[in-house]
């Protein structure tokens, strides 16, 4: 065998034994790919049924998962959120700048200083986590108070966080601050609000009450010569002693006045306790008290009413002072912590904390961006409504200015009222004809003595037997709808509920919904309670009563003594009369007279239930009578 035949059958050995490992691995890949397969479709399978079950429990979820299935419903409700949230980013902006704008009326800022100043409040009460909707108005009634921008921007932060470690709300904390700032002269709303921490700590009241009552009572001690922190450290010693924040601080302000009194000042002067010092300058309460105390340490409860009478306070005055009096070393603690208050504002915030805190600052922090994101729309929003203005006032000139414009509005509002009256001309001409028919009968059957009245009338009269037509064939026309279409249960209660209309009930119904009509028509008049209506039959009998009464007012003959007198017969107002001589009787009827023999008043429960056309049936009626009656009386 030559070498070069064994080098080929070792290529092509070589070749068979590679074909062989390739098929091995073409093999045991396919069966690693269908095992990996069948796992994928389990795991759908129990991913689909788990979906299913979450979507079935879980309401809403149905919807979210098919809209994630198809994009375009995905994309379409991701767009409405998003045009939702910025209408509402925009409405927050809108009332953020309309709180700010209120704050500018007290500022006088110009708009870029405005837009600083709005910028600082956002981001201080954001985060503070304080509600950025009601920011702008707390931070209003610190500027409102005195405060200038700067100073209202400093004492900002402190108050929101005095309301938080206060939880109470922005606006009391801000009076009480911003009027503790002025009566005092401090400058910080750090320090005033350290003291307040200090009194709420050392007192028993709530902070609320703090900031209610003890600013109230400031600058009468500060008239008195008396520091806002010994005042402080007075009001939460007597809340400790059981008294209420109003009772505190109305005892407190009654000794302030005291001490201010001259004729007071010389009760504790005589007493041995002095008011001022030798400078003039009034001493401290601690010390007055403490003064006071040696006074009285070892006298009798007699002795001690004796003093208080010589110094001259009233008895809530008394009482304050008696109470501080009782413990002097509370007193004197409780007042030396409030003048060395300072870190008790951070002390109460770090004792205030909550889990919802952070939450809190995240909310605002969101309220911010939208409020943000909300800005960017308003200059489109104004821009839009600058353009409505000027369309507005640009038509406006061009109708006072321009009379072919007029004229072609003018002309374009005829044309419409034309091809309306074109379009209703077929309805109109219909009514017309059956009005015009209908008075050519009314015409006829007064002619023939019928009756008289226009067509309505007749119409009103005949209207309830016509809705009693209807009425009735509505009926039989549904009993026989549910025979036709097998609704045999139906046809069969129908048939047990059949009732014949009432014609009369449906008579007093027609009139009252015409007479409500016609009193509700403008031009009918008002039917007050009492009178009787104007009717058919009233009209011509009044007419009839009018002629008699013309009648008897004519000139009367007197009857001749003798037939052969020779004297012309006068009447009683001396008239002549010639011709035959006839006695003319005077008749005179008086109808409140007959109402009332009748008992015809709206008082009459059987009157008062009469329709319309009772009334003219039965006045027309009593007429005819009354007309009868006299004719064959006097005949």
């Amino acid at each position: 065998m030559s070498a070069g035949q064994a080098k080929l059958e070792l290529l092509l050995e070589l070749k068979n034994k590679i074909r062989g490992g390739l098929s091995s691995a073409r093999q045991e890949l396919s069966k690693g790919m269908s095992s990996m397969k069948s796992k994928m479709m389990e795991f759908r399978e129990g991913t689909s049924g788990a979906l299913e079950a979450v979507s079935g429990q879980i309401p809403g979820v149905g919807g979210a998962l098919s809209m994630l299935a198809n994009p375009y419903a995905a994309a379409a409700a991701g767009a409405v959120a998003l045009g939702a949230a910025y209408v509402k980013s925009v409405s927050k902006a809108a009332e953020w700048e309309k709180g700010m704008a209120k704050v500018n009326v007290t500022a006088q800022l110009s708009k870029k200083e405005l837009s600083e100043l709005s910028g600082k409040v956002m981001d201080i009460a954001a985060d503070n986590g304080a509600a950025l909707s009601e920011a702008p108005d707390a931070f209003n009634t610190i500027i409102s108070a005195g405060l200038d921008a700067k100073e209202a921007i400093q004492a900002f932060g402190p108050i929101l966080k005095g309301a938080k470690a206060g939880f109470t709300d922005v606006k009391v904390v801000a009076d009480a601050t911003v009027s503790t700032m002025n009566s005092t002269g401090w400058k910080s709303a750090t320090d005033v609000l350290d003291v307040l921490f200090a009194t709420m700590n050392k007192g028993k009241a709530e902070f609320a009450d703090i900031a209610d009552y003890l600013p109230k009572i400031i600058p009468m001690a500060q008239k008195a010569g008396q520091s806002f922190q010994d005042t402080a450290g007075a009001f939460a010693y007597l809340t400790s002693q059981g008294f209420k924040s109003e009772a505190a601080a109305t005892g407190l302000e009654n000794v302030f006045k005291a001490i201010s009194d001259p004729r007071v000042t010389d009760g504790f002067k005589k007493v041995g306790v002095d008011i001022y010092d030798a400078t003039g300058k009034a001493r401290p309460m601690l010390n007055i008290i403490k003064d006071l105390k040696n006074r009285l340490d070892g006298l009798s409860d007699k002795e001690k009413a004796g003093i208080f009478k010589t110094i001259g306070l009233d008895g809530e005055a008394t009482t304050a002072i008696g109470a501080m009096l009782k413990d002097y070393d509370k007193l004197a603690e409780i007042i030396k912590f409030t003048n060395s208050s300072q870190g008790q504002l951070n002390e109460a915030i770090k004792n205030a904390e909550t889990p919802m805190d952070v939450w809190r600052v995240v909310m605002s922090q969101i309220d911010k961006a939208m409020i943000g994101i909300g800005q960017t729309g308003l200059p489109i929003i104004k821009s839009v409504g600058l353009y409505v203005l000027d369309t507005i006032k640009y038509f406006k000139d061009l109708w006072n200015q321009s009379a072919l414009f007029r004229d072609t509005i003018a002309g374009v509002g005829n044309i419409i009222y034309i091809a309306f009256k074109m379009a209703i001309r077929g309805p109109l001409m219909l009514w017309n004809t059956i009005k015009g028919v209908g008075d050519i009968l009314g015409w006829l059957g007064e002619k023939v003595g019928l009756g008289t009245g226009s067509f309505t009338s007749m119409y009103e009269t005949v209207r309830p037997y016509l809705l009693y037509i209807w009425e009735f064939s509505s009926k039989i026309a549904d009993i026989w709808y549910k025979f036709s279409t097998y609704d045999f249960s139906g046809a069969l209660e129908a048939m047990a509920n059949f009732k014949m209309p009432s014609l009369s009930d449906i008579i007093n119904q027609s009139d009252n919904e015409i007479l409500e009509h016609k009193i509700k028509t403008p031009g009918y008049g008002q039917i007050q309670k009492g009178a009787i209506p104007a009717m058919f039959g009233i009209q011509q009998g009044f007419q009839f009563f009018k002629e008699k009464k013309e009648n008897s007012l004519a000139p009367k003959p007197t009857k001749p003594a003798s037939p052969t007198a020779p004297n012309t017969p006068t009447s009683t107002n001396g008239t002549n009369v010639t011709g035959k001589a006839e006695q003319v009787k005077n008749l005179t009827i008086n109808m409140d007279s007959m109402f009332k023999m009748g008992n015809v008043s709206s008082s009459n429960s059987e009157v008062s239930k009469m329709g319309k056309r009772e009334w003219e049936r039965w006045f027309e009626e009593m007429c005819v009578r009354m007309i009868r009656n006299m004719e064959t009386s006097y005949s």
